[in-house]
């Protein structure tokens, strides 16, 4: 605020007006309004503020503000908080322990970067806050199509260089969602200095980079060798491995920052970029002067490092990584921009409120970038993108002025010309043989209307050679036809349009003859109404048993449909009602074959022992499988059974299924295959078959199951001192998604089989004995998902003795609770 600029062909005024029309436009109160250009002018008055280093009373260094109060006047007035405050948040700093709070002084430096980091967070914060009210004028309130805006929220730097902007279409719960959605991101940033800004958009095109890959080129040629069609391979670069120096665990670049950023002691720019240089040294994308194959390298600096980009070589100044990567906003500024009478700024501060102390340290700048882009990736992928592909002609902003070496430098990178050559070699359009048959058939007499010479392969065949397509217009997969030149559509046109023509004559026909019937029955309908008053009555109960033949229910005994009548039929219609549905039963009880009851029995079963638990509703309808491993024809577990680790019932299998067992001290989990026989539970490795663990089921005494969603089930195990397999380890926890079926079958199992007293126990506080301890297993419910993740919090905790780990839910992969071991106790957190 120094001065004013003037920039040619801008109207500042008109500017300011039309953005005060949109605010109008979009449903902006006032106050709303008011509130935007104070926050603005909040973050242009803070910027003015300057700081010198003097001495406390103490003999050390704190800041004092310039001998001027008129940037702390005007902030004062803007804010709505008093001087002092305002004063103190910007100095010091407190910090709270267990049991105690010291108030700190800053340096200049430290108080400098505190006001950076407020300014920082108040504009990204407001910015959110926009498009939060924007979605909420505009979202959808019908079943029509209404675009909304939405915004990931990044880090302040993607928020200022990328805007991703969604149009999310909802409409009602009968209806497919759909959604389109428009993504603007700058390109590769290669300057003279390069630091952490540069780094981590570069990381993003990279990501970028590498889903159009896997979009376009990679699929589209492994479909055309997946549906066998001849194709030479087109080479192209695979950027995976630069993705994965950037953002793989432990060894990544993101990684070893946000471990030198929370490590204690002596931690700098040198010393990340020594750890980083040990790490990743040999890597044939990564170069620093610590480097081997670089120190003879001038042109690298020390305190610098080089990554190898899809688009070319880009040095990195390390000098601001650990404090732009460790930005984190001091207690104090929170607590006083939550102090503000502004309301709104209450909503964008929510850490400053005092009665919701938090201790825990937020996360680092690149871990939240990291996740942004994870999350961006995931919505990519089960999107169907298209592509727009921008070429700056020139570095110089510069019009009619083409610059052809950095335009086949950008057409190289982005992998254009391997696109291309691959759509040139491919087809354009393909599609299903039944859908296409569906669409084309009418321009051939014998595939018109059904094909019954073959399948819907040799129904298109025979449509091609019957319109004489040049067989090098198309090719035939194993699954989906692919054309070049879709001529089919114009012929289909013309057919189409000719039938149109025939249609409408019939029409215009059919409706002169109806009218002229209309005119003949005019004559006849005063001779007709005598007649038709006399039949009403027998025609009404004629029309009535007519419509119960003809819409009698279907044979289930379950279907309780039955056609409606008038209320002077209602009577007898409830006692054919009776006699219909009695005579349902008594078939179905008779021609019900024994393995159909076995079925019932398994379900009845089910159904008694977890009519408690929330997941069993939708297992209802699922018929019970037992073997999900197909281990017949599994020649691995052949071979265990002929290996002297079997025993002659193993091949008795009543359930096999892969599991995920959950280690009883630190709450992981590790895949394994299970199977239960008629005599034992095994548990094997999921790959190779090997028996890890042999329990009889006359062992197990009882199975404990939560009263929720989860697909975990705590199993019982007597202890025993002999050699009849009992887990010295004691009870153990076993996910399946088919977690209803398991239980079932072993309850049947040992209750007919071994003749034996056996409990399944459904409830949420647990007790079992493992390593010979007494451990609860608490199953928290979903409701209380979110107080647990503020308390306890989710995927990190400084809490060293707590251990986690995601459990699959049913019929999926992804994680759908946590399992957290806390001293004697197992707690089971839903993320569903």
């Amino acid at each position: 605020m120094s001065g004013c600029t003037q920039v040619p062909g801008l109207d500042d005024q008109q500017a300011f007006n039309d953005t005060k029309k949109a605010f109008d436009i979009m449903g902006f109160t006032g106050s709303d309004v008011r509130f935007i250009f104070q926050m603005v002018a909040c973050i242009l008055h803070m910027g003015n503020l300057k700081f010198v280093t003097r001495s406390s009373k103490h003999g050390a260094d704190c800041s004092a503000l310039l001998s001027h109060q008129k940037e702390l006047e005007i902030l004062k007035e803007l804010l709505g908080c008093d001087e002092m405050t305002l004063r103190q948040s910007l100095t010091k700093r407190t910090v709270l322990t267990n049991n105690d709070k010291v108030q700190t002084d800053l340096t200049s430096a430290e108080a400098s970067y505190a006001r950076d980091a407020l300014c920082k967070a108040l504009y990204s914060r407001l910015l959110l806050w926009l498009i939060g009210q924007i979605n909420d004028t505009i979202k959808v309130l019908s079943p029509f199509f209404v675009p909304s805006l939405l915004s990931y929220d990044y880090y302040f730097i993607v928020l200022v260089m990328c805007q991703v902007f969604l149009l999310n279409v909802k409409v009602s719960s009968k209806l497919k969602m759909k959604s389109m959605g428009v993504l603007d991101i700058y390109g590769f940033e290669i300057f003279e200095h390069n630091s952490f800004e540069q780094f981590i958009i570069n990381y993003c095109n990279e990501k970028l980079q590498q889903i159009f890959i896997e979009l376009t080129l990679k699929q589209e040629q492994a479909e055309y060798i997946r549906e066998g069609i001849e194709w030479v391979n087109v080479d192209y670069f695979n950027n995976s491995t630069i993705c994965d120096l950037i953002e793989k665990n432990n060894t990544g670049i993101l990684s070893i920052l946000d471990e030198e950023c929370l490590r204690p002691g002596d931690t700098s720019d040198m010393t990340f970029l020594e750890k980083m240089t040990s790490f990743q040294g040999q890597h044939a994308h990564f170069e620093s002067r610590a480097c081997v194959k670089s120190r003879s390298d001038k042109s690298l600096a020390h305190d610098a490092f080089r990554l190898l980009h899809y688009a070319g070589s880009v040095t990195y100044k390390v000098a601001g990584f650990i404090d732009k990567n460790s930005d984190l906003l001091f207690r104090d500024l929170s607590r006083l921009m939550f102090a503000s009478p502004h309301p709104t700024l209450k909503l964008l501060f929510p850490e400053g409120d005092p009665e919701k102390l938090n201790m825990k340290r937020p996360p680092t700048a690149g871990y939240q970038f990291k996740m942004s882009v994870s999350e961006l990736m995931k919505n990519l992928q089960v999107k169907s993108p298209n592509y727009i592909r921008c070429i700056k002609p020139n570095d110089f902003k510069k019009s009619d002025k083409l610059v052809e070496d950095l335009v086949r430098h950008q057409v190289r990178y982005l992998g254009l010309m391997e696109n291309v050559r691959v759509r040139r070699a491919g087809y354009v359009y393909r599609q299903l043989y039944e859908k296409f048959l569906h669409r084309y058939k009418m321009l051939c007499c014998d595939t018109w209307p059904h094909w019954t010479a073959g399948d819907a392969k040799s129904a298109v065949s025979h449509l091609f050679r019957h319109l004489m397509i040049d067989p090098s217009e198309f090719a035939m997969g194993i699954s989906k036809l692919f054309i070049r030149n879709p001529q089919t559509e114009r012929t289909n046109y013309r057919k189409i349009r000719n039938a149109t023509l025939v249609i409408c004559s019939y029409a215009r026909g059919w409706k002169a003859r109806q009218r002229l019937e209309e005119l003949k029955v005019e004559k006849r309908r005063k001779l007709a109404i005598e007649v038709i008053c006399k039949c009403y009555e027998g025609w009404k109960k004629y029309k009535f048993l007519i419509n119960l033949a003809q819409h009698l229910p279907s044979k289930s005994p379950t279907d309780d449909c039955w056609p409606t009548c008038s209320m002077r039929f209602h009577r007898i219609s409830q006692l054919l009602k009776d006699l219909h549905h009695k005579n349902r039963c008594h078939k179905y009880r008779k021609n019900c074959p024994e393995t159909r009851r076995a079925i019932l029995r398994e379900k009845l079963t089910a159904s008694n022992l977890f009519q408690q638990k929330e997941l069993y509703a939708g297992s209802v309808p699922i018929y019970f499988m037992s073997d999900y491993l197909n281990l017949p024809e599994n020649s691995k577990w052949q071979k265990f059974l002929s290996s002297s680790s079997s025993h002659p019932t193993d091949a008795c299998l009543i359930f096999a299924d892969n599991v995920l067992k959950v280690n009883r001290k630190n709450g992981k989990m590790v895949r394994h295959a299970c199977v239960v026989s008629t005599e034992d539970l095994l548990v094997l490795d999921g790959r190779s078959m090997a028996l890890k663990n042999r329990i009889p089921l006359k062992l197990f005494y009882k199975i404990s199951c939560s009263p929720y969603m989860d697909s975990l089930a705590l199993f019982h195990v007597s202890q025993t001192t002999d050699n009849s397999g009992g887990l010295k380890k004691g009870d153990f926890i076993l996910s399946t998604p088919h977690v209803i079926e398991m239980v079932t079958k072993m309850y049947r199992t040992v209750q007919d089989k071994h003749v034996k007293q056996f409990i399944v126990y459904i409830g949420e506080d647990i007790e079992s004995t493992m390593h010979g301890q007494k451990t609860d297993v608490i199953f928290k419910n979903a409701e209380l998902r979110n107080n647990h993740s503020e308390r306890e919090g989710l995927g990190k905790s400084a809490n060293n003795d707590i251990r986690g780990s995601w459990i699959s839910p049913p019929n999926s992969n992804c994680a759908n609770v946590k399992v957290m071991r806390k001293n004697n106790k197992l707690e089971v957190i839903p993320l569903y």
